[in-house]
């Protein structure tokens, strides 16, 4: 739907497209994401477990967003550098965030969403 009212004719959507069971098709994917992203106007992070009634208490929503599965994704890095622009949306296709808007948040901010994104004991063996 997003894709429909941004005007666009085509779409793909990693997550459809990609069969993760097949270890030789992911690692085929994952090493062309950088060059399918570079080539893509915008692309959609979905973020299915940030939602939107958190949206009101800004700490909580920055927690929330900071612990999301999606930054545990193989290509999250992909996503976000490669493409002229990425848009972020919570479970409710709530826009919360922009690579504009990533780029100008302050030190303090990225290292919050650093520290909680990457607590020691979430990837411990």
């Amino acid at each position: 739907m997003q894709a429909w009212v941004d005007n666009l004719e085509y779409l793909w959507v990693d997550t459809n497209c990609i069969d993760k069971s097949i270890s030789a098709e992911l690692s085929e994917a994952i090493n062309s994401m950088f060059s399918f992203y570079s080539r893509a106007k915008v692309c959609y992070a979905y973020l299915h477990d940030v939602h939107d009634i958190i949206l009101d208490y800004p700490d909580v929503h920055a927690t929330q967003f900071a612990q999301s599965n999606w930054f545990t994704r193989g290509w999250t890095l992909q996503e976000l550098l490669a493409p002229k622009d990425i848009i972020i949306f919570t479970s409710g296709w709530t826009r919360i965030g922009s690579k504009d808007l990533l780029q100008t948040s302050s030190l303090k901010s990225l290292e919050f969403l650093w520290r909680a994104s990457f607590p020691p004991t979430r990837y411990a063996a």
